[in-house]
Formats: C-alpha cells, structure tokens, sequence
C-alpha cells in the first residue's frame, strides 16, 4: 500500500465492533460536553453575543465547505490508496485551506457591511484560522475512518471539546463577551489538529498532485452537494439576519442547535461505522442491501421516540437547560424538533450514494435541495423564526420519500427499504409524542417546577413508547431484531442476514 496501512475484509469485523464501541463512547463524551456547553455558556452569555458569532458563522462555514473538496470522502470510499495519491489529496487540501483563509480575511470588512455590524470585521478574521487548521488535517483524519480507529478519533474530539469549553468559560468569566466563543472555536481546532497528526502517524509526500486527479473528480462531486446542502441550511440564518434582529439570530440558532444535538449523537456514531463498511461491500449487492436495511432499522427506533419527547417536552428543555432568557425560543424549537422525529432515517441519503461511487448523483440531490428550500426560506424568514422553522418541517416530511427514491437508485439498496424499516418507529414516536401532550394538559399543568416537568414526562413518554411496542402487531419481533441488527452493525457479521 505505498507505506499506508489499511484494513482487509478479514479484518472488517473486528474493527466494526471496536469502531462502533469507541465511537459509540465519543459521542457520549462529546454529548456531555456539548450538554454542559450549552447549559454554561447560555447563563454566562446572550443572545446577541451568540447571534454575532452565528451570523460571521454562516461565511466562515461557507467557506469552508471548499477546504476538504470532498477528498476525505474519496480517501474512505476508494478501493486501494498509494502513498503518492493520499498525499497529492494532502497538499491539495492545504493550498485550498491556506487560500480559503486569506479569502475570509480580505472579505471580513464585506461581511461587516452586509449586515452593519462593524464588529463582524475582526471576529470574520480571526475565526478564518480555523479553515486552515482543519485544512491540513482532513486526510490524516480520513485514514483513520477508514481504517476504523475510532478511539484515536474519539479522543481527538473529546479532547477538542474540553479545549473549546474550558477556553470558551474562562473567556466568558472574564467578560469576553462574544470572543469567548470565537477563541474556544479555535483552542478546540487547534487541539485537535495536533491530535489527529499524532494518532494517524502518517506523513505525507512531496509529489507531484497529478496523483490526487481521481480522487479529486469523486470529491468535487461530493463538494459541490455539501455547498447545495449549506446553501439550503445557513440561508435562513443569513435571511433571518437581515429582515430581524441579531439576537432572533440567536433564540432561532440556539434552538436549531438544540435539535441537532441529539441527531448528531444517534446519526454520527452509526453513519461514520457504516460509511467504511459499506464503501467495503460496494460489490456484494447482498450484503450491502442487509447492512443498509440495518442501518434504516437501527436509525429509526433510536431517533424517532426521544425527538418525539422532545417535541412535547419543548418547553421544559428550554427552560432547564438554557435559561428563562431562551423562552422566545420555544415555539421554533417545538417545531424544529417534530420535524426531526424523521430526519436521522430520511436524510441518511449519503451513504448508499458516496459507498457506491456515485458522487455526481449526490451532487444532484443536493443540487434540487437547496433550490427548493431556499424559495421556502425566501418565502417564511420575512414573516419570523416560528414560520421558517415551520417551512423546514414541513418541506422534509413531503420530500422524504422523493429523496430516498433518488439515493437508492442505480444502488444495491432499494427506496421502500426505508418506508418497511421505519413505519412502526414512526408510530411509536405518534404514540409517545401524544402521550407527551396529553400528560401536559392533564397530569402536569399544575406543576410549577420545570425539571420535575421534564422528569415527570420522560417517565409517562418512556411508558407510552414501550406499551406501543407490546401491543403493535410485530412489535415484539421488532425489537429482537432491533437488537440483532444493532450487533450485527457493530460486528459487521460477513455472512448474508
């Protein structure tokens, strides 16, 4: 392998137990963090501090959509990798970050001027380095994925998380204001880029970048929808930004950020697994369609009932774990939340596409997603937060189906693997979020503390959800192979299910 290790079908099985495990513990650790995060830095700071920070936010990230080009993608997915092609995408990598920054930084006085906000000039510049600390690090952090050595890259975030958060509390104690974020946003880049070259113990090459051509053409395929996919999901703080105050930025962010919290945290550990597994069975079409099935099975029952008690527990959350200052937030969180019970399923379009090669067919949905949910943003941010949220919720229910459709074709997988893996998870979410509302309006309307509230209701949603599964025909036998599939994914069992 031209001085580069890699994993061998042989060896696929035990990596996958070991990778899901420790990406499993990752999560949870990053879970906790990001948790104490949001509960610290939501009392220590304001709404305007964070919405400054989210609207210089929506031009660094869109920047930075074009550091990695998509090469990560390609290092994971290819079938065999040279020493001289890893480090061609290398360099590649780094020109692009290192022009990136000093584009950000030329723009910074633009973006201050887009929005009449003078402080957005240096807070653009200094967060630029973050492109670039990234930037250098995307490959080694590639070859690990793909050699699933999910503990390095556990640790690396964990230990990124810790940076940020410490960085971002003595910040904000010492009356920092909004830099707080900005430079806990760099402390936790920069650990993490000295991390990541550590554990990947891998030194790139001077070659010539000829080498990363192929590479290079599947990634921009993989680009050019993750620039559609963030066009169609910063529009709305970019619009919102522009028709409303900065601190409607803030409640509107902040809530979005709520909601992703726990997708992230069911979604990552098993996509980031399955990606490498799945990208190693592109020519076993048996094989690949169980997995994928799995995948759906085992998305579906862990993301649908905890964001259907969310929805009803909307309230609750906000004032336990943000503050009475995030209030005006409840409304965009409740909806935002609802329209999330399906997301970690339906919008899990990448794997079955980037895993069999199909870059361009991705680019095109992504491509057809932005342009459709940029009129629906356009058409809700001047009338208020409340209704964007809305016009997100429902723009994913009606495109669920057309999206699987489309991932699925030309692939091993098939699109009604979707609907036959997630139709009962879907009503026991029905059935925990109505419990949830009904447990609201009459058992709990008299209770004055919101953490009891919220304690009250994860007991009677907890109940409601698991009575569902006793009594729906093939509820029980669902759950077994809920349970089977879920081992399976971790040990990537190689016999056909």
């Amino acid at each position: 392998m031209g001085g580069i290790r890699d994993i061998s079908t042989g060896d696929l099985k035990q990596k996958s137990v070991r990778g899901a495990v420790w990406t499993f513990l990752g999560q949870g650790g990053k879970l906790a963090l990001q948790f104490v995060s949001v509960v610290v830095l939501a009392r220590l700071l304001t709404p305007q501090d964070f919405g400054l920070v989210g609207l210089a936010g929506v031009f660094i990230n869109f920047l930075s959509l074009f550091e990695d080009l998509g090469l990560t993608n390609a290092t994971i997915q290819n079938r065999e990798l040279t020493q001289e092609r890893t480090s061609a995408l290398f360099w590649i990598n780094t020109i692009v970050a290192v022009s990136l920054t000093a584009i950000c930084c030329a723009c910074a006085p633009l973006v201050a001027g887009f929005y009449e906000e003078p402080r957005l000039t240096m807070i653009v510049v200094v967060s630029s380095l973050g492109i670039l600390m990234t930037g250098i690090s995307n490959q080694h952090a590639a070859l690990l994925q793909r050699r699933l050595e999910m503990k390095s890259l556990a640790y690396r975030e964990i230990a990124g998380r810790v940076c940020s958060l410490g960085t971002a509390v003595v910040c904000a104690l010492c009356g920092m204001g909004y830099w707080s974020l900005v430079f806990a946003g760099l402390a936790g880049g920069l650990s993490r880029t000295v991390l990541i070259w550590h554990y990947s113990k891998w030194t790139p090459s001077l070659v010539s970048l000829s080498h990363g051509k192929q590479g290079l053409r599947f990634g921009l395929g993989i680009a050019g929808s993750n620039l559609m996919n963030y066009i169609s999901r910063n529009t709305d703080t970019m619009l919102i930004g522009k028709f409303h105050p900065a601190a409607f930025v803030g409640y509107y962010s902040k809530a979005y950020q709520m909601v992703q919290l726990p997708i992230q945290n069911v979604r990552q550990p098993i996509t980031s697994v399955a990606l490498s597994a799945l990208s190693k069975l592109q020519d076993d079409p048996v094989r690949f369609r169980n997995y994928y099935r799995k995948i759906m099975g085992v998305l579906a029952i862990l993301s649908m009932a905890p964001m259907a008690f969310v929805t009803a527990a909307s309230e609750e959350c906000v004032a336990v774990f943000l503050g009475q200052q995030w209030m005006p937030s409840c409304t965009t969180f409740m909806i935002l939340s609802f329209g999330a019970i399906i997301r970690p399923t339906a919008f899990a379009t990448g794997l079955t596409m980037i895993a069999s090669g199909r870059s361009g067919h991705y680019f095109l949905l992504g491509l057809s997603d932005a342009v459709l949910l940029v009129a629906v943003i356009a058409c809700t941010a001047p009338i208020g937060i409340e209704a964007v949220a809305l016009g997100y919720t429902v723009y994913g229910y009606a495109m669920a189906v057309p999206r699987m459709a489309w991932a699925c074709y030309r692939t091993h997988a098939k699109w009604y693997d979707f609907l036959a893996m997630s139709w009962r998870p879907f009503l026991g979410a029905m059935a925990t979020l109505a419990a949830g509302i009904a447990a609201k309006r009459c058992l709990l309307q008299d209770v004055a503390s919101p953490l009891v509230r919220l304690v009250s209701l994860g007991a009677i949603c907890l109940a409601a959800c698991s009575l569902f599964w006793l009594l729906i025909p093939g509820g029980r036998r669902t759950m077994l192979l809920f349970k089977q599939d879920t081992v399976d994914i971790l040990r990537k069992k190689r016999q056909p299910a």
